[in-house]
């Protein structure tokens, strides 16, 4: 590949041109899943501007996935000494990242929640002051954490007659709260419980510039385009901000014609690079961060695994792509073992089938009591999936 054109000088049409294969290899490789890093898991959190946990445990396999000897263990010891964090940031879901990233992430990933509560809570919430509401969740927190009930009871007693359901979700959208453990704990859970994220850390938030925010996207996903920024973040025009980075950043024409951003130093590997299998938790962010998602999901496969699953479900890599969706089946009583299913897309060859079984057995392991003795189980290609056609290739 030829040097990249700077991206104060390129356009679409002379910039370097990059495979698909290449933006393969060059994601898969920020992402730790060409190969486990020793780093620690905090490093690697923020190496990746945190990891989606709406589901609050998806966390633990996506970092077994890419950190050396990851213990579950150790994810709960994060949370529970404070050096990660888990709230509602990116997209408006819930994200697993450190401290410094939550105090900084949180502040500028505020105009996503602000559709959420204009295009869905402010209906059934006429008349609502949203100033005073904020007052008195303040007041509530400062007595102590809060479930959601308990503050959409406190805003209940000022406003009788508004559901309190959408009364009990103002707090997450218009205050910086964190999900205090054991919620997100393996092994453990438990209900939602709210503090403010300043009290829970003890530090003030100190919101990242937007330019810091998207050389981070880049580090983590790129190379890409503005608009997978913006998938990725919920923000929108953010066009401005990589015009303002200019220089810093250089340019590539993607295969479709798309004009790609990326740091100058970021790994690039070559397409040929050894993929080994990884295994990814649903909502994994290296599936739903680019608006093109077939760097490492095929539209027929993305197709079949949300119809399927109704969403980016757990799935495994093979050669960098998803050949399978996933499904873990905890065990129901003390003496069951847990079942790990697979359901690839099309016939896996022996080596695949063979490396998707021992990763799986080592997940499995990793996983504790009731799962470490599961069995794994490959069904045949297409059997997962109603109604979809392995397409002629």
């Amino acid at each position: 590949m030829s040097p990249p054109r700077a991206a104060g000088s390129a356009a679409a049409t002379d910039a370097e041109p990059i495979t698909l294969a290449e933006l393969n290899r060059a994601t898969l490789a920020r992402q730790h899943l060409l190969e486990r890093t020793t780093d620690s898991l905090q490093a690697v959190t923020e190496r990746l501007v945190g990891l989606q946990s709406q589901e609050p445990t998806t966390a633990y396999p996506g970092l077994w996935s890419r950190v050396e000897g990851f213990a579950f263990a150790d994810l709960a010891a994060a949370l529970e000494d404070r050096s990660v964090v888990r709230l509602l940031l990116m997209r408006s879901t819930v994200h697993l990242v450190t401290a410094r990233d939550a105090l900084g992430l949180r502040g500028p990933v505020q105009p996503p929640l602000d559709r959420e509560y204009r295009s869905v809570r402010s209906k059934h919430l006429p008349g609502i002051d949203l100033v005073e509401a904020g007052a008195l969740t303040l007041e509530a927190l400062a007595e102590g954490p809060k479930k959601p009930k308990e503050l959409g009871d406190r805003l209940a007693a000022r406003w009788p007659d508004l559901p309190r359901e959408h009364l009990a979700q103002l707090p997450r959208l218009h205050q910086s709260v964190v999900q205090l453990p054991p919620r997100g704990i393996w092994g453990v859970g438990g209900a939602v419980v709210y503090a403010l994220l300043d009290e829970w850390l003890d530090a003030p938030e100190q919101p990242y510039p937007l330019e810091e925010i998207i050389r981070r996207y880049l580090a983590a996903f790129g190379p890409a385009t503005v608009k997978d920024a913006q998938q990725w973040s919920g923000l929108t025009r953010l066009k401005p901000v990589f015009d303002t980075l200019g220089d810093e950043l250089v340019c590539f024409t993607g295969p479709g014609g798309e004009l790609l951003y990326d740091l100058p130093d970021a790994p690039r590997p070559p397409a040929d690079t050894p993929a080994p299998v990884r295994l990814l938790p649903e909502w994994d962010n290296l599936l739903i961060s680019h608006v093109d998602r077939t760097r490492v999901l095929a539209e027929d496969r993305r197709q079949a695994m949300v119809a399927t699953t109704n969403c980016y479900g757990a799935s495994a890599l093979v050669d960098g792509m998803v050949a399978a969706h996933t499904k873990i089946s905890a065990p129901r009583k003390k003496a069951d073992h847990a079942t790990f299913d697979v359901f690839p897309y099309e016939k896996l060859t022996k080596a695949s089938a063979s490396a998707i079984e021992t990763e799986a057995h080592a997940l499995l392991t990793a996983m504790g009591d009731g799962y470490a003795e599961g069995d794994v189980v490959i069904h045949p290609a297409g059997s997962g999936f109603p109604g979809y056609e392995r397409p002629k290739r």
